[in-house]
């Protein structure tokens, strides 16, 4: 009896839920839709193309034995600073390419039984940054009008992750899992077709950005509703920034680049929210490593510690060192402004760069790996 007044009052909590959104959608649709054009405006700007070749770089590399290769060269070098065997490619990506492509290498390394679950969580505490470049041009020439700042948010965010990563403890628990030799076959990617890599990943970059685009959207929506009724309540517009940036990094960080504070105030502020990258990133993050054993809180309370560090080191620097000094960060001049119209160029010229080089060592090693195949079966070179 009891359980089913229980499963009654289940049903009657989810409809009244139900009802409450319809409701916040029907009465604020005129800010709704204004809501979503703002989100297109951010995503099709800033996110998109930051993000579209690194995503496509990521997958395309995943799919190929170029993370092996990486690993031999600088694996044990990376391996004594995190104390993380076999990790190097779910590091150089999450520090290099950003959120979610860290989670989606360290994802990879667990299904194929590279990595122990421990291990895995220990990656995920440092290894879903922001994108280097949208913190730089977005954030920090684009937003708050100065290189120097941009580059004074990346050295906070990185070497915030840096100690996460030199601190985080593993602990021995039962999730400590390993999948089966059938699963593990279903998951094992067809890495000789490079072509069909490229068609694949194409694919799943439009999927992952079409995924990323719907949580800013959604995430932008809930804030849009929430800030009405926090400007009902006469709250400062400092607090309302900041809980904008909780929710959601670029139009957070466009916020609080507006506010008429203390320069130090923004900047600390912003670097925070870079650090912990917002709900609408971690639910980005958790959505690709959701159905494998790993919970919300794992990615959470990390990435609150990091967002605190990075804002502490942003005060140090800006306090106790001449290139970061308060009085020449906002300075916008033509370095920056040629950097501005020429964002977009270095973007791409940077992946097809290291794509190149990608692409050498993979057909050298698949090179070598033919010969060696043929020695063995006995075969003429």
């Amino acid at each position: 009896m009891n359980k089913f007044i229980i499963c009654k009052l289940r049903d009657v909590i989810k409809i009244v839920i139900f009802l409450i959104f319809l409701s916040l959608l029907l009465i604020f649709s005129k800010n709704n839709i204004d809501s979503v054009k703002d989100s297109l405006n951010i995503f099709l700007q800033n996110v998109f193309p930051s993000l579209f070749p690194f995503i496509l770089f990521t997958n395309i590399v995943l799919n190929t034995d170029i993370p092996e290769i990486i690993d031999k060269f600088i694996g044990k070098y990376i391996e004594n600073i995190f104390k993380v065997k076999s990790s190097s490619i779910a590091i150089i990506i999450g520090f290099l390419c950003g959120f979610p492509l860290g989670a989606k290498a360290t994802l990879n390394l667990y299904l194929e039984n590279k990595i122990d679950y421990n291990s895995a969580k220990k990656l995920l505490s440092f290894t879903n940054n922001c994108n280097p470049l949208f913190v730089i041009s977005t954030i920090g020439i684009s937003m708050f009008s100065s290189i120097k700042i941009g580059i004074l948010f990346l050295i906070s965010q990185y070497l915030s992750a840096i100690i996460i990563g030199i601190i985080y403890k593993t602990t021995i628990t039962n999730n400590n899992l390993k999948l089966s030799n059938t699963t593990n076959n279903k998951i094992k990617k067809d890495k000789d077709n490079f072509f069909n890599n490229i068609k694949t990943s194409i694919f799943n970059t439009f999927l992952s950005l079409g995924t990323i685009l719907g949580f800013i959207i959604i995430f932008n929506l809930l804030f849009s509703i929430i800030k009405h009724y926090l400007n009902l309540f006469n709250i400062s517009n400092t607090i309302i920034c900041i809980i904008s940036s909780i929710f959601e990094i670029t139009k957070g960080c466009l916020d609080i680049s507006l506010l008429d504070t203390n320069i130090i105030l923004k900047l600390v502020i912003a670097s925070f929210s870079i650090g912990f990258s917002g709900f609408c990133i971690l639910c980005q993050i958790y959505s690709v490593i959701s159905n494998d054993n790993f919970k919300f809180i794992d990615i959470l309370k990390p990435k609150l510690i990091q967002g605190i560090i990075s804002s502490i080191i942003t005060y140090i620097l800006i306090k106790f060192t001449n290139f970061f000094n308060v009085d020449t960060l906002t300075i916008f001049n033509n370095q920056d402004s040629v950097y501005i119209n020429k964002k977009i160029y270095i973007n791409y010229s940077l992946i097809l760069i290291i794509f190149t080089i990608c692409i050498f060592f993979y057909l050298k090693h698949k090179k070598s790996s033919h010969k060696t195949t043929l020695l063995k079966k006995g075969g003429k070179l």
